[in-house]
Protein backbone atom coordinates (compact mmCIF):
# COMPACT_ATOMS: atom_id res chain seq x y z
CA UNK A 1 0.00 0.00 0.00
CA UNK A 2 1.20 3.43 -0.78
CA UNK A 3 0.93 6.59 1.25
CA UNK A 4 1.16 8.81 -1.85
CA UNK A 5 -2.04 10.73 -2.34
CA UNK A 6 -3.29 12.18 -5.60
CA UNK A 7 -6.71 13.01 -4.17
CA UNK A 8 -8.00 13.94 -0.75
CA UNK A 9 -9.18 10.82 1.06
CA UNK A 10 -12.87 10.26 1.76
CA UNK A 11 -14.30 8.67 4.90
CA UNK A 12 -15.06 5.50 2.97
CA UNK A 13 -11.49 5.37 1.60
CA UNK A 14 -10.11 5.40 5.13
CA UNK A 15 -12.54 2.68 6.25
CA UNK A 16 -11.52 0.45 3.33
CA UNK A 17 -7.86 1.14 3.99
CA UNK A 18 -8.25 0.16 7.65
CA UNK A 19 -9.87 -3.10 6.56
CA UNK A 20 -7.06 -3.83 4.08
CA UNK A 21 -4.29 -2.97 6.55
CA UNK A 22 -5.93 -5.29 9.07
CA UNK A 23 -6.09 -8.14 6.56
CA UNK A 24 -2.51 -7.69 5.36
CA UNK A 25 -0.56 -6.35 8.34
CA UNK A 26 -2.70 -6.82 11.43
CA UNK A 27 -4.21 -4.81 14.23
CA UNK A 28 -1.03 -3.10 15.41
CA UNK A 29 -0.55 -1.51 11.98
CA UNK A 30 -4.21 -0.47 11.91
CA UNK A 31 -3.71 1.37 15.20
CA UNK A 32 -0.59 3.09 13.84
CA UNK A 33 -2.48 4.14 10.72
CA UNK A 34 -5.39 5.43 12.79
CA UNK A 35 -3.01 7.63 14.78
CA UNK A 36 -1.78 9.19 11.52
CA UNK A 37 -5.26 10.15 10.30
CA UNK A 38 -6.33 13.78 10.83
CA UNK A 39 -9.23 14.11 13.27
CA UNK A 40 -11.60 15.48 10.61
CA UNK A 41 -11.47 12.09 8.85
CA UNK A 42 -12.40 10.11 11.94
CA UNK A 43 -16.11 9.48 11.51
CA UNK A 44 -18.50 6.56 11.54
CA UNK A 45 -16.82 4.71 8.66
CA UNK A 46 -13.40 5.02 10.28
CA UNK A 47 -14.57 3.93 13.71
CA UNK A 48 -16.85 1.18 12.42
CA UNK A 49 -13.93 -0.26 10.41
CA UNK A 50 -11.75 -0.13 13.54
CA UNK A 51 -14.53 -1.66 15.62
CA UNK A 52 -14.83 -4.49 13.11
CA UNK A 53 -11.08 -5.16 13.44
CA UNK A 54 -11.23 -5.27 17.24
CA UNK A 55 -14.32 -7.47 17.16
CA UNK A 56 -12.70 -9.93 14.75
CA UNK A 57 -9.69 -10.14 17.07
CA UNK A 58 -12.06 -10.60 20.03
CA UNK A 59 -10.41 -7.64 21.71
CA UNK A 60 -13.42 -6.98 23.92
CA UNK A 61 -12.12 -4.00 25.92
CA UNK A 62 -10.89 -2.12 22.85
CA UNK A 63 -14.07 -2.89 20.92
CA UNK A 64 -16.22 -1.69 23.82
CA UNK A 65 -14.15 1.51 24.08
CA UNK A 66 -14.61 2.25 20.36
CA UNK A 67 -18.32 1.45 20.57
CA UNK A 68 -18.62 3.89 23.46
CA UNK A 69 -16.78 6.52 21.41
CA UNK A 70 -19.20 5.95 18.51
CA UNK A 71 -22.11 6.39 20.94
CA UNK A 72 -20.57 9.51 22.50
CA UNK A 73 -20.18 11.03 19.04
CA UNK A 74 -23.87 10.35 18.36
CA UNK A 75 -23.06 7.97 15.50
CA UNK A 76 -24.59 4.75 16.87
CA UNK A 77 -27.87 5.07 15.01
CA UNK A 78 -27.76 2.04 12.70
CA UNK A 79 -27.27 -1.69 13.29
CA UNK A 80 -23.79 -2.01 11.72
CA UNK A 81 -21.66 -1.32 14.80
CA UNK A 82 -24.08 -3.31 16.94
CA UNK A 83 -23.72 -6.30 14.63
CA UNK A 84 -19.92 -6.21 15.06
CA UNK A 85 -20.36 -6.17 18.84
CA UNK A 86 -23.04 -8.88 18.76
CA UNK A 87 -20.84 -11.14 16.66
CA UNK A 88 -17.89 -10.61 19.01
CA UNK A 89 -20.05 -11.42 22.04
CA UNK A 90 -21.34 -14.51 20.22
CA UNK A 91 -17.77 -15.61 19.48
CA UNK A 92 -16.78 -15.08 23.13
CA UNK A 93 -19.96 -16.70 24.49
CA UNK A 94 -21.16 -13.60 26.35
CA UNK A 95 -24.92 -14.01 25.95
CA UNK A 96 -25.71 -11.40 28.60
CA UNK A 97 -23.90 -8.67 26.69
CA UNK A 98 -25.70 -9.75 23.52
CA UNK A 99 -29.02 -9.27 25.29
CA UNK A 100 -27.83 -5.90 26.62
CA UNK A 101 -26.94 -4.81 23.07
CA UNK A 102 -30.36 -5.83 21.78
CA UNK A 103 -32.12 -4.08 24.68
CA UNK A 104 -30.07 -0.96 24.02
CA UNK A 105 -30.96 -1.02 20.33
CA UNK A 106 -34.62 -1.46 21.17
CA UNK A 107 -34.47 1.40 23.68
CA UNK A 108 -32.91 3.71 21.10
CA UNK A 109 -35.35 2.72 18.38
CA UNK A 110 -32.64 1.09 16.24
CA UNK A 111 -34.26 -1.62 14.15
CA UNK A 112 -32.82 -5.11 14.26
CA UNK A 113 -31.62 -6.32 10.91
CA UNK A 114 -31.30 -9.84 9.59
CA UNK A 115 -27.65 -10.07 10.66
CA UNK A 116 -28.30 -9.08 14.29
CA UNK A 117 -31.15 -11.57 14.56
CA UNK A 118 -29.24 -14.42 12.90
CA UNK A 119 -26.33 -13.84 15.31
CA UNK A 120 -28.73 -13.97 18.27
CA UNK A 121 -30.44 -17.08 16.88
CA UNK A 122 -27.01 -18.72 16.56
CA UNK A 123 -26.26 -17.89 20.19
CA UNK A 124 -29.55 -19.42 21.31
CA UNK A 125 -28.67 -22.52 19.28
CA UNK A 126 -25.21 -22.69 20.89
CA UNK A 127 -26.88 -22.51 24.30
CA UNK A 128 -29.43 -25.17 23.28
CA UNK A 129 -32.31 -22.73 23.84
CA UNK A 130 -34.93 -23.72 21.27
CA UNK A 131 -37.54 -21.35 22.79
CA UNK A 132 -35.16 -18.44 22.20
CA UNK A 133 -34.58 -19.69 18.66
CA UNK A 134 -38.34 -19.81 18.04
CA UNK A 135 -38.70 -16.24 19.29
CA UNK A 136 -35.98 -14.97 16.93
CA UNK A 137 -37.28 -17.02 13.99
CA UNK A 138 -40.72 -15.45 14.51
CA UNK A 139 -39.14 -11.99 14.64
CA UNK A 140 -37.25 -12.65 11.41
CA UNK A 141 -40.34 -13.83 9.59
CA UNK A 142 -42.78 -11.22 10.93
CA UNK A 143 -40.67 -8.05 10.53
CA UNK A 144 -41.74 -6.45 7.24
CA UNK A 145 -38.45 -4.50 7.07
CA UNK A 146 -36.49 -7.76 6.83
CA UNK A 147 -36.46 -9.75 3.61
CA UNK A 148 -35.21 -13.22 4.35
CA UNK A 149 -33.15 -14.79 1.60
CA UNK A 150 -32.38 -18.46 1.00
CA UNK A 151 -29.19 -18.21 3.05
CA UNK A 152 -31.06 -17.02 6.14
CA UNK A 153 -33.54 -19.90 5.90
CA UNK A 154 -30.69 -22.39 5.49
CA UNK A 155 -28.91 -20.99 8.55
CA UNK A 156 -32.09 -21.17 10.62
CA UNK A 157 -32.68 -24.76 9.46
CA UNK A 158 -29.09 -25.71 10.32
CA UNK A 159 -29.38 -24.21 13.80
CA UNK A 160 -32.64 -26.09 14.43
CA UNK A 161 -30.90 -29.31 13.38
CA UNK A 162 -28.05 -28.51 15.79
CA UNK A 163 -30.49 -28.53 18.70
CA UNK A 164 -32.38 -31.61 17.50
CA UNK A 165 -35.48 -29.79 16.23
CA UNK A 166 -35.80 -31.76 12.99
CA UNK A 167 -39.44 -30.79 12.28
CA UNK A 168 -38.69 -27.09 12.63
CA UNK A 169 -35.62 -27.49 10.41
CA UNK A 170 -37.77 -29.19 7.77
CA UNK A 171 -40.31 -26.36 7.98
CA UNK A 172 -37.55 -23.85 7.28
CA UNK A 173 -36.23 -25.94 4.40
CA UNK A 174 -39.74 -26.13 2.93
CA UNK A 175 -39.95 -22.33 3.09
CA UNK A 176 -36.55 -22.17 1.42
CA UNK A 177 -37.70 -24.52 -1.35
CA UNK A 178 -40.84 -22.45 -1.85
CA UNK A 179 -38.75 -19.31 -2.13
CA UNK A 180 -36.43 -20.90 -4.68
CA UNK A 181 -39.34 -22.29 -6.71
CA UNK A 182 -41.00 -18.86 -6.74
CA UNK A 183 -37.81 -17.12 -7.87
CA UNK A 184 -37.36 -19.62 -10.74
CA UNK A 185 -40.89 -18.91 -11.97
CA UNK A 186 -40.22 -15.19 -12.34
Amino acid sequence: MTDKRCFSPEYSDIGVRIHLIFKVKGLEEVEKYLNSIPQQFKGLQTYSALLNCYAREKSVEKAEAIMQKVKDMGLAHNPLCYSFMMNMYYQTGDWEKMDNMMNEMEGKGINFDQFILIIRLSAYAAAGDSDGMDKIARMLESDKRITLNWNAYSIIAEKYLNVGQVEKALTMLNKLEGMLATSKNK
